[in-house]
């Protein structure tokens, strides 16, 4: 069985999409994370963290500059904590995602 997480916007709740997973991927159980509950969705938890640690309070001259910052951000971020980083923080933030 895979567990797909997703936040809970409307489609991905849909009638449809529940009867597509079913039906062509039987495999896979759709897990949705409770309504305004940014703390458990990793993708926000990420952009918190970048945000500021790297663009807030911060003055930019174009597009390139805040996409440098962003990207020396990521590299930085991904050689520090790679994989290991969703786990810890799942365990220090003491999130249990399937109950």
């Amino acid at each position: 069985m895979i567990f797909l997480v997703l936040d809970n916007i409307s489609i991905h709740k849909s009638n449809k999409v529940k009867e597509n997973i079913a039906r062509y991927h039987p495999g896979i159980q759709l897990v949705l994370l409770p309504t305004r509950s940014p703390e458990q969705n990793l993708i926000k938890v990420r952009w918190f963290w970048l945000h500021r640690q790297a663009i807030d309070n911060s003055t930019f001259e174009d597009e390139s500059e805040i996409g440098k910052v962003v990207s020396d951000w990521t590299c930085s971020y991904n050689k520090k904590y790679r994989f290991k980083a969703i786990i810890i923080s799942l365990q220090e933030e003491n999130i249990n995602l399937f109950t």
